[in-house]
């Protein structure tokens, strides 16, 4: 096999790269709860359709309402929020993740996510009261056998998901 040599000047790129690397981590990481807005508010206007025409439609509004940014000097553009480091909530799995840390999640000592007070009154106003009871968490947590839910229990610091738990399976 021939050895490929590489171009003794790479300065072109290196300097597109370094100055990415700097943009990302110049920035500090927040919550990013425009695609859990825009899922949500599709979801509340489609009810009562078949789910997977409701999950089609939540995505063709988050494709032409979200916001695009296109940062200088990107070659490759476009990220999935519309924060170049943002936590991307999606409510429809685990809205109950950012419950119980929502008013920690800034401060933690591991990974801080800053979170606007606007995100916030998303959050409770819209988010929350929308999907509690019926995210795949949820439902994961439901059904859970009650030896794994004890074993799950023992296992964590937190107790939040186990009441959470019995609150959805009290609902059935």
């Amino acid at each position: 096999m021939e050895n490929i040599k590489q171009p003794e000047e790479t300065t072109s790129f290196s300097w597109r790269v370094e100055k990415a690397k700097e943009r990302v981590l110049g920035i500090k990481p927040s919550m990013d709860l425009e695609n859990a807005r825009i899922l949500t508010e599709s979801f509340m206007q489609t009810e009562g359709e078949p789910v997977v025409a409701r999950k089609a439609k939540a995505f063709r509004e988050q494709c032409q309402r979200k916001t695009v940014s296109i940062w200088d000097d990107e070659l490759i553009v476009g990220c999935i929020g519309s924060r170049m480091r943002g936590g991307i909530l999606c409510p429809d799995a685990c809205w109950p993740i950012l419950d119980n840390e929502l008013d920690t999640i800034s401060t933690r000592p591991q990974d801080p996510f800053f979170i606007t007070e606007d995100d916030k009154r998303v959050f409770t106003n819209i988010v929350k009261p929308y999907w509690k009871g019926k995210s795949a968490y949820e439902a994961w947590l439901a059904r859970m056998p009650d030896d794994i839910a004890r074993l799950r229990h023992a296992t964590t610091s937190q107790n939040s998901d186990t009441n959470l738990s019995r609150e959805s399976s009290s609902k059935k």
